[in-house]
C-alpha cells in the first residue's frame, strides 16, 4: 500500500529531522522517489537501506538516552 508507506515515511522523516538524523531523512527521501515509480526494481534495496539506517539510528538514540540516565543516577541527582 503506497499511501500507507508514504504516511510512515512522513512520520519517520519528521522524527529524523527533529533529532538531526541526516542519513535517515535522506533515506526517506530516496524511498519516496522509489515509491513514486510503479514496480521500481530498486525499491527493495532502498527499503532495506532505510530499514538498516532506521535501526542504527534507533539503537544510537536509545544507547545515548541510557548512558545519560546512568550518569544522572550515578551522580545521585535522580533515582528511579
Amino acid at each position: 500500500d503506497v499511501r500507507a508507506a508514504c504516511d510512515a515515511l512522513h512520520i519517520i522523516e519528521g522524527t529524523g529531522a527533529s533529532i538531526g538524523a541526516v542519513a535517515l531523512v535522506a533515506n526517506c527521501k530516496s524511498m519516496r522517489t522509489y515509491l513514486s515509480v510503479p514496480d521500481d526494481p530498486d525499491r527493495a534495496g532502498a527499503l532495506a537501506e532505510l530499514s538498516t539506517t532506521y535501526m542504527l539510528t534507533k539503537s544510537t538514540v536509545l544507547a545515548s538516552l541510557h548512558e545519560s540516565r546512568t550518569k544522572t543516577t550515578r551522580s545521585g541527582t535522580t533515582k528511579e
